[in-house]
């Protein structure tokens, strides 16, 4: 609260979201006047150190999305996954349950189909999602029930919520 209260005390900012250590601040500061900021927020006393990041052409990444602003300014999100990520997941080969492994499948299509909000960007994190457990060789026949499984299963719940 202490930190919240001294950022609102240097600018106003717009908005914040918080997680964990990562915050993400909606402002109407240019990168020059983050840059301030930030070196404002490090001069108090405290054991906390700031960092931050400006969008690059409308896109930013934040925890596991990108945010990017269209040209009519809705924000449109979708699943990232940093450059230098291992583009594998726990081996289908591992002496774990079929059920974890079943599981990891369920979790990341959730997750991709929870973040994305454009059906494109979707399909494109889906197909990312299948390379990545390709990788790990998971059988495409394994891959491609439990997503589509997972896709009815979460219209079903959309559909259930919207009545």
């Amino acid at each position: 609260d202490y930190m919240k209260k001294r950022m609102n005390e240097l600018n106003k900012p717009l908005k914040i979201w918080r997680y964990m250590d990562d915050i993400m601040v909606i402002t109407k500061m240019n990168e020059e006047e983050i840059k301030i900021y930030v070196e404002n927020l490090n001069k108090i006393k405290s054991k906390i150190k700031f960092n931050y990041e400006y969008e690059n052409n409308g896109t930013i990444n934040f925890l596991d999305t990108t945010l990017s602003k269209t040209n009519n300014g809705i924000i449109e999100i979708k699943w990232y996954r940093k450059e230098s990520a291992a583009d594998r997941l726990l081996n289908y080969n591992s002496y774990h349950d079929k059920s974890v492994k079943i599981n990891i499948i369920k979790n990341m299509t959730s997750k991709i189909i929870e973040t994305s909000t454009n059906p494109t960007n979707q399909q494109n994190d889906l197909n990312k999602l299948k390379e990545i457990l390709l990788k790990s060789q998971y059988p495409i026949d394994i891959i491609n029930k439990t997503i589509k499984n997972t896709l009815i299963m979460n219209n079903n719940k959309k559909n259930n919520n919207t009545q």
